[in-house]
């Protein structure tokens, strides 16, 4: 069994439930930011990334 990733952009406001899963997960964001973003940091980091 190989376990496999995949990426797909961000495109549009319903897709934002999807970011904010990973913006406010720990084990993820830690690694990038050194911590978890705040629900108005999510939604200023993506309209920025959008």
């Amino acid at each position: 069994m190989t376990n496999r990733i995949y990426f797909d952009k961000f495109l549009t406001e319903d897709d934002f439930k999807y970011f904010l899963s990973l913006s406010s997960n720990e084990k993820v964001m830690v690694m990038n930011f050194g911590r978890v973003f705040t629900l108005e940091e999510s939604k200023s980091f993506y309209k920025k990334i959008c």
